[in-house]
C-alpha cells in the first residue's frame, strides 16, 4: 500500500458566499450546490470544472458531492479547490466516502465542520495509476447500484401510473366515481379512526426488552414492520389497547415526513401506535386499503393534503383534515383488480431490493478491499 498525506496537503478547501434562496433564479444557466446536492439555478457559477465538496454544516454534515462542470458552490458546502495532480478526483471521493468525516465534525446542536476540522484528516496516497483503477471498479459497481435502484423507483411510477390510468385524477374526478367521507368506509367500531396516544402514556421508563411492540414513524417510513425494539409489557398494552393494530390498518405518520403510508402485514408482532401516527382500520367489504395508499400518494391529492397540513414546511396532519377531505368510491371489485397488480409489482420490487442489498454489501466489500487498513 502506499503512504498516508495530509488532506490539507493536497487541496486547498474553501467556502464562498451563500447564495440566499431568494437570490436563486429558475431558469439560471448554472447550477447551485447546497448543503445536500443542487438547492437550484443561478447565472453565476464559481468552479469551471466538476469540483469535489463536503457538506460542512447541518444533518448531513460530513457527505461528499461532486460539482457539475460551471457550477455555483454555496457556503453550506466546502469546495476541495487546486486538487493536487497526482491525485484522482473519482479517487479522492470514494476514498474520503468511505473514510468519512465523524471525526472532523463539531458541534451537537448544529454539526459543522471547519478548515481548522480537516487538518488530522489523512488520504492513502496512491500512484494515479493504481487511483484510476480503483475509481474504475468502483464507478462499475456504483453504476450497478444505481441502475437497480432507477428499476426500483420505475416500478413505483408504474404503479402510479396505472392507478392514474384505471381511476383518474381522484380529486378532480374526472371519470365520475361516487365521492364519500373517510367515516363512511371504515369499519363500525369505536377505534377504526384513531390517532396515537398522548406521549404521557408512552415514556421512555415504560419500555421494556420485550412484550408488545410500539410502531412509530421508523416503522411507517420504512415500510418494514419487522424494525425497531420499543416495547411496553401486557399491563399497559392493555391499557392502550384501543390503539392495538391488526391486519390490513392503514398507518400514517403525522408529523415531519407527515402522509407516510404503510399498510399492517398478515403476520405481524402484536402491539399498538404512538403519538406521530394514525390508524385507519377499512371495511375492507367497501375499500381496499392497498388502493386507498394509492390514492392518498397521487400528486393531486397529496397537493390537497399539503394544502390543508398546518406547521408550514415540516407539516402536521390529523384526523380532522382527512375526515373532511372527499374520497373517490369506485365498485370494490375494481379497487380489489389494482390492488392484484399492485401485488405483482411489489413481488418484482421485493425481487430488486435483495438484488440491490447484495449489490450494496459488494460494493462495500469493494471500498474495504481498496481502502482498509
Amino acid at each position: 500500500m502506499g503512504k498516508k498525506v495530509k488532506l490539507l496537503s493536497i487541496c486547498k478547501p474553501k467556502q464562498y458566499k451563500t447564495i440566499s434562496k431568494n437570490e436563486l433564479i429558475d431558469d439560471g444557466k448554472y447550477l447551485v450546490y447546497g448543503a445536500n446536492g443542487v438547492i437550484g439555478k443561478s447565472n453565476k457559477y464559481t468552479h469551471e470544472n466538476p469540483t469535489l465538496m463536503v457538506t460542512c454544516r447541518g444533518a448531513t454534515c460530513g457527505s461528499l458531492n461532486i460539482s457539475k462542470p460551471f457550477s455555483y458552490i454555496n457556503g453550506n458546502a466546502m469546495a476541495f479547490d487546486s486538487i493536487d495532480k497526482n491525485f484522482d478526483l473519482m479517487y479522492l471521493y470514494y476514498y474520503l466516502s468511505s473514510r468519512g468525516f465523524n471525526d472532523a465534525i463539531s458541534g451537537t446542536a448544529q454539526p459543522q465542520i471547519t478548515r481548522e476540522n480537516l487538518k488530522n484528516i489523512d488520504v492513502l496516497e496512491l500512484s494515479l495509476d493504481q487511483q484510476k483503477q480503483i475509481a474504475k471498479t468502483l464507478d462499475k459497481a456504483q453504476e450497478l447500484i444505481d441502475l437497480r435502484k432507477e428499476s426500483i423507483a420505475k416500478l413505483d411510477e408504474l404503479a402510479k401510473s396505472i392507478f392514474i390510468d384505471m381511476f383518474g385524477n381522484p380529486v378532480s374526478n374526472p371519470k365520475g366515481w361516487n365521492i364519500e367521507k373517510l367515516e363512511n368506509l371504515v369499519e363500525k367500531e369505536k377505534n377504526s379512526l384513531k390517532t396515537g396516544p398522548f406521549g404521557s402514556s408512552l415514556k421512555k421508563e415504560f419500555y421494556v426488552q420485550k412484550g408488545y411492540k410500539i410502531y412509530g414513524q421508523e416503522q411507517v417510513i420504512a415500510d418494514d414492520f419487522e424494525y425497531g425494539d420499543y416495547y411496553i409489557d401486557e399491563k399497559r398494552f392493555l391499557t392502550l389497547k384501543n390503539y392495538a393494530i391488526k391486519t390490513n390498518d392503514v398507518l400514517i405518520s403525522l408529523v415531519g415526513s407527515f402522509g407516510k403510508i404503510a399498510i399492517v402485514p398478515e403476520v405481524f408482532q402484536e402491539g399498538i401506535i404512538n403519538p406521530r401516527l394514525m390508524k385507519i382500520s377499512f371495511n375492507c367489504k367497501v375499500y381496499n386499503p392497498v388502493f386507498f395508499k394509492y390514492l392518498f400518494y397521487s400528486d393531486s391529492f397529496k397537493q390537497q393534503v399539503q394544502n390543508h397540513s398546518h406547521g408550514g414546511t415540516m407539516g402536521i396532519l390529523n384526523l380532522t383534515i382527512l375526515k373532511n377531505l372527499n374520497y373517490i368510491n369506485p365498485k370494490i371489485e375494481l379497487q380489489n383488480k389494482f390492488a392484484k397488480t399492485i401485488e405483482k409489482i411489489e413481488e418484482q420490487k421485493s425481487l430488486y431490493k435483495q438484488e440491490l442489498e447484495k449489490l450494496e454489501e459488494n460494493f462495500q466489500a469493494l471500498l474495504q478491499q481498496s481502502f482498509g487498513e
